[in-house]
């Protein structure tokens, strides 16, 4: 199974219908294969201050893809999907060799070179937050700005980049 793993700085992206790229975040990355997306929080002062620091913050499975409005990466959806953000559990405690690759690694985003442990522990989150044939959507905490309106969260990184440094 290939899996993309990368790390978050916020909330909002995907949104609760499961939409990855409506804000535009991992832009060209959500283009490449993949067969299942693990969403984590990165370490940094950013994802400390939305409560996703360290955590599985969301995961989606069998995606199916649409161009997106923005010109940069493809919107996905996917056929399973769960949002935890803020009440996942952390890496560390489910995976903890791929916590380590991520965050002592400092890798950003992990897609072909997992060690054979890093994969089987990935394919095993897929499974324990997503089960075999169950969709799980949880409301998230909102942590960030909100729509006056409607209540959805507001990213206010409309153009989250690949080149952004994570601590």
């Amino acid at each position: 199974m290939r899996i993309i793993t990368y790390k978050r700085t916020h909330v909002g992206d995907p949104d609760r219908t499961g939409t990855f790229g409506i804000l535009g975040c991992m832009g060209n990355v959500r283009n490449w294969e993949f067969d299942a997306v693990i969403g984590i929080g990165g370490i940094g002062s950013e994802p400390q201050s939305h409560g996703i620091a360290g955590r599985v913050t969301w995961v989606g499975r069998k995606p199916k893809k649409q161009q997106g409005l923005s010109g940069v990466g493809m919107l996905v959806t996917f056929e399973s999907f769960t949002l935890l953000d803020s009440k996942g559990p952390l890496l560390l405690e489910i995976a903890p060799n791929l916590a380590r690759r991520m965050y002592e690694g400092r890798v950003r985003t992990l897609l072909d070179s997992y060690s054979f442990d890093e994969q089987a522990e990935a394919e095993h989150v897929i499974q324990l937050l997503l089960g075999s044939t169950r969709v799980l959507h949880q409301e998230p905490e909102l942590t960030g700005k909100t729509d006056v309106a409607d209540g959805t969260t507001i990213c206010p990184y409309i153009r989250c980049t690949l080149s952004r440094r994570l601590s």
